[in-house]
């Protein structure tokens, strides 16, 4: 009598076909779950922070770190708006020193611009500039014309899952994102309403 299971392969065989298909269906699995796994972003940034430098500001070093202050920990994005907002005179170049920071870091070390936050902004002592004060009765005092330094470094932020916002503070990104949706929408409201009137440049 012939033995069926000696004389027939095992690629032939039930189980055979079973733990074939089995290993297709995990490789066909494991391709399909690959691409989720993944990090939706990834840094290609050739170095880890980008800086700027704004030297001798016409400013004492006290009053800038106050508006330093509102800036640290920040996204570059809502750090350039609160300093656009701003009623502090020198904030515009604090402004100015953010978006030099991240156009350095954009262009000649390929971060990413959506993913930088105000890691540092560091303020110091510049030049003290001795000067006559008068008084009363023909007497002289000093006095001193404060300058500073400022320096703002900005990081890429690493991909989280579940993260919640850019920087250690500030807006929520679901904040940010709502409320550019209703800009858009707003915007589109009225681009809608000027096209029905000719305007003559």
């Amino acid at each position: 009598m012939l033995d069926v299971k000696k004389s027939t392969p095992s690629f032939f065989g039930f189980r055979g076909f079973c733990a074939e298909t089995k290993q297709a269906t995990s490789v066909e699995t494991a391709e399909q779950q690959a691409p989720e796994t993944q990090a939706p972003w990834t840094s290609t940034a050739i170095r880890d922070e980008s800086v700027a430098y704004h030297k001798n500001m016409r400013i004492s070093p006290r009053k800038l770190n106050d508006i330093c202050r509102l800036v640290r920990g920040l996204s570059c994005e809502e750090a350039m708006i609160q300093m656009h907002l701003s009623d502090k005179p020198k904030a515009v170049f604090v402004e100015k020193a953010i978006k030099n920071a991240v156009t350095n870091g954009v262009n000649n070390f390929n971060m990413d611009a959506s993913r930088l936050f105000v890691s540092e902004a560091i303020v110091g002592k510049g030049r003290y500039l001795k000067r006559l004060r008068r008084h009363a009765k023909g007497r002289i005092g000093t006095m001193f014309r404060y300058h500073a330094h400022l320096t703002i470094k900005v990081r890429e932020q690493p991909y989280e899952e579940g993260e919640v916002r850019i920087g250690r503070r500030g807006r929520k990104i679901g904040v940010i994102a709502a409320e550019k949706e209703l800009h858009n929408e707003v915007y589109a409201k009225y681009a809608s309403v000027l096209e029905d009137f000719d305007i003559d440049d």
